[in-house]
């Protein structure tokens, strides 16, 4: 717990209290068979459990069970041969054009809109990291990002248009102090999960909707991992931007990196700054 954010501590005690220890908690850890473990997993599905979070109930009983293998309290991990549920196939990420992602920019109120979203598209950050940065995080060159998923601190290299947008909104937003936030709340309050849901619903939504494209936030955030992949990084590079392993980073854009045309590379700052040229050029012929 040491190594996690509250907010993961909180939704593994959750997963824990509401699908383990409910039916294992009684349990002596040393007396704990894998046949106890299939039962629980089988006693879930007649309760109408899901597939997704008896996955994670599964994978976190395993990690609890490793913990008590280093401490002694049993001599082997029983969860860890039952078979994890099969989870459905989602619908892999689909990235958004330079081209969308400036229409959705431009799309609407309020005026710290374009600057979320470009903290997303251009850097790759997660939306609860968008709304927690703070001007002291912001550099030259680069963002430092405490994860909120892990709590540990990562620097993220800024791409030349996104380091102008932040020079241009901290001007606009008359050179707030450091310890101000860049996309600030309305009641000059911290973020919480619900301002963030409201935030999505009453500004983000519509702006999608205005600029003709279907996205969520993290759709964003997938478009910036796309731009790096088309500009040729290696998967090392591209993981260490997102805050991923090398491996989840394979498993979530193989489907962009299938569609990848190895002599097309596309440069991202180049693509980002077209963009913005065509929509300007559109604007003045209207």
């Amino acid at each position: 717990a040491t190594e996690l954010s509250p907010s993961t501590v909180k939704t593994y005690a959750q997963v824990i209290e509401k699908h383990i220890l409910i039916w294992l908690g009684d349990l002596p850890v040393s007396t704990l068979s894998t046949a106890d473990v299939t039962h629980w997993q089988a006693r879930l599905v007649a309760e109408g459990v899901t597939p997704d979070p008896r996955s994670r109930a599964l994978k976190y009983l395993r990690m609890l069970l490793n913990y008590s293998v280093l401490t002694g309290y049993s001599a082997a991990n029983v969860a860890a041969r039952v078979k994890m549920p099969r989870v459905p196939a989602t619908e892999p990420p689909r990235p958004l054009s330079p081209n969308s992602i400036e229409r959705l920019r431009s799309s609407g109120e309020p005026l710290d809109l374009p600057y979320a979203v470009s903290l997303m598209a251009y850097a790759g950050l997660r939306p609860q990291e968008t709304f927690a940065l703070t001007w002291r995080q912001v550099g030259s060159r680069a963002i430092s990002i405490r994860s909120t998923k892990t709590n540990r601190v990562d620097s993220v290299v800024m791409l030349a248009p996104l380091a102008a947008d932040l020079r241009e909104w901290k001007l606009q937003s008359g050179m707030p102090p450091d310890t101000a936030l860049v996309i600030p709340r309305a009641r000059g309050t911290e973020w919480t999960r619900t301002a963030m849901d409201n935030w999505r619903k009453r500004v983000f939504d519509p702006a999608c909707q205005r600029a003709g494209i279907v996205a969520t936030p993290y759709t964003l955030r997938h478009s910036f991992a796309s731009l790096l992949i088309h500009a040729h990084y290696p998967i090392t590079y591209v993981a260490a931007a997102m805050r991923h392993s090398p491996a989840m980073t394979l498993k979530h854009y193989a489907h962009v990196i299938a569609d990848l045309d190895p002599s097309v590379r596309i440069d991202p700052e180049r693509a980002i700054l077209e963009a913005r040229q065509e929509l300007q050029g559109n604007r003045s012929i209207r």
